[in-house]
Order: structure tokens, then sequence, then C-alpha cells
């Protein structure tokens, strides 16, 4: 199984379809995405949003998402509380959580948010087969 992490801001919409070209080139069972728009996933790609927003969701919004090609994806029963930045997906018998965690600034201002939100995730990994943790890089890992 090929899973992919990468942020959406990566990719120019505007100007070029470099992200389902990147997309269809590595082409990854499943696409953890962070900072993502509803408008921004192309209807081919079956889409398992964080929290528990109804589609079609307010472009304005910036969430993270599961995405892939094959219609077996779907949302797991775990929840945050609505939270915006963790997606839960079972994809074939195996249950994901795709992570992103908001960066640390110097001042430290969100550490100890990180530090609770770190603690409520803690909870739920015993249900899960792997935590997903969205970088603001590409990665690309293969799970057995």
């Amino acid at each position: 199984m090929l899973l992919l992490t990468l942020n959406m801001n990566m990719f120019n919409f505007v100007i070029d379809d470099s992200f389902n070209d990147y997309f269809n080139f590595i082409l990854p069972d499943i696409a953890f995405i962070q900072e993502c728009r509803y408008n921004r996933i192309n209807k081919q790609y079956h889409a398992e949003w964080a929290g528990n927003y109804k589609e079609p969701i307010d472009s304005r919004i910036h969430l993270s998402v599961a995405i892939s090609k094959d219609e077996n994806i779907s949302k797991s029963n775990i929840d945050l509380n609505d939270d915006y930045t963790c997606v839960f997906v079972e994809y074939e018998k195996y249950k994901f959580a795709g992570v992103h965690l908001p960066l640390i600034d110097k001042k430290e201002k969100t550490r100890g948010s990180v530090k609770r939100y770190c603690q409520k995730l803690r909870k739920v990994t015993l249900k899960l087969f792997a935590v997903i943790l969205m970088i603001h890089r590409p990665l690309i890992r293969t799970v057995p």
C-alpha cells in the first residue's frame, strides 16, 4: 500500500493541473492532504474530509482530507470533536489517521495546544493501523 502526504499549497491550480498530474504520476492508494479547500479536489477522487462537514464545503475553509481513486475508502468512526486538522479513514481492512500538527513558533505559544492535541490523539491510536503525520514537504511511504 502506498501512502502520500502533502500540503495543497504546493500546487498552483490557477495556472496548471499540477496536483492531478503529480497524483497520477505517484498513484498512491491514499493521499493525506493538509490545508485543502473543497473545490480543489477533482471529482474523480473519493474524498473523506476532517470534521463533520457536509458537502459541498465552503471553499474558504482549509481542512485535512484523505483522497483515493478507490471508492472503498471511507470515514472511520473515530472522531476528535470536529477537528479540521485530523482525518480518520478506513481503507481495505486498516484504519488510518492523517494528522496535521501545527508548527510551534519561536514564542512557543502553541506548545500547550499541541501537547493537548497529542494527548487526545494518543487515546485513539490503539485502534489505528498507522498515524500519518502531515508535513510541509511531500512524503511517500509504503505500508506492508
